[in-house]
């Protein structure tokens, strides 16, 4: 089951993943300037701006946005009159309250993503047995 499968089916309300570095281990893509929304049928959508645009194409499973620049001010537009999950210790209150100034309500959760990190798959063990060789 993939990253992505896994927090999905543990979730009641849709949660917007802000945090790249969340961002990276849930679907690989690396950028400064993104979020990731995951419904709890496992649907996802990859919000980024043009200059990731190929990058995030490359992603696979995920339905991939183009946004402006300003990702917080058009997910407020994208997600005005949902209810979303959001990252409540990963999301700055600027961001907070961008996104939620367009009617989304924004329900607080907390380490939703870090309790899947927490358990590696054969590839990170593979990963930490190399290095710990190597050391």
């Amino acid at each position: 089951m993939s990253r992505l499968a896994r927090l999905a089916a543990g979730l009641d309300t849709p949660l917007l993943v802000t945090d790249a570095v969340n961002v990276r281990y849930l679907t690989g893509f690396r950028s400064s300037n993104c979020a990731l929304l995951v419904e709890p049928e496992g649907a996802t959508a990859l919000y980024t701006d043009f200059r990731y645009l190929r990058a995030a194409q490359a992603v696979e499973g995920v339905e991939v946005v183009r946004t402006r620049r300003d990702v917080a001010g058009a997910l407020a537009e994208l997600l005005a009159g949902r209810r979303v999950g959001f990252e409540a210790s990963r999301i700055s209150f600027s961001h907070w309250e961008t996104i939620g100034s367009a009617g989304a309500e924004l329900v607080p959760t907390r380490g939703l993503v870090e309790a899947l990190r927490v358990i590696k798959d054969e590839a990170e063990l593979d990963a930490i047995r190399r290095a710990a060789g190597i050391s």
